[in-house]
């Protein structure tokens, strides 16, 4: 038999899969995989946390971890904690986190629609030129 040492990453996602916690991974010394594994929960649950409210599931769902949902979506948690501990009424902010959900859609769908023209452009179709030769 030979030794194999699974890579932080691999050893994280197993003990995820597997309901491990990170003090399982620390108590047989393998602190660096405990780190990403805490990384990987605290994704989980701020991607739950996001799904939970309306019009931004989708965005919960469509970013990867390797991308800037590392830091995106501590970003939105914490504007939407901010917003609910804030001394303002119910109603107040009802509207505040409406105005703020609905801007990061549309952003999200701009941004989308302009990747989406650069795609195209950049490969040499865009829908005009397709419509023509049809």
């Amino acid at each position: 038999m030979v030794p194999v040492r699974a890579t932080a990453e691999t050893l994280a996602r197993m003990s995820q899969a597997l309901g491990l916690t990170s003090r399982d991974l620390v108590a047989v010394g393998r602190q660096d995989a405990a780190t990403l594994l805490n990384d990987l929960e605290q994704d989980r649950d701020l991607r739950h946390r996001l799904s939970a409210v309306p019009g931004l599931g989708f965005l919960a769902g469509q970013l990867q971890p390797a991308s800037a949902a590392k830091e995106l979506l501590p970003a939105i948690a914490a504007s939407l904690a901010a917003i609910e501990s804030s001394g303002l009424s119910d109603a107040a902010r009802r509207e505040l986190t409406e105005l703020y959900v609905g801007n990061l859609r549309h952003d999200a769908t701009r941004r989308h629609s302009e990747l989406l023209l650069l795609l195209r452009i950049a490969t040499g179709s865009t829908v005009v030129a397709e419509r023509h030769r049809t």
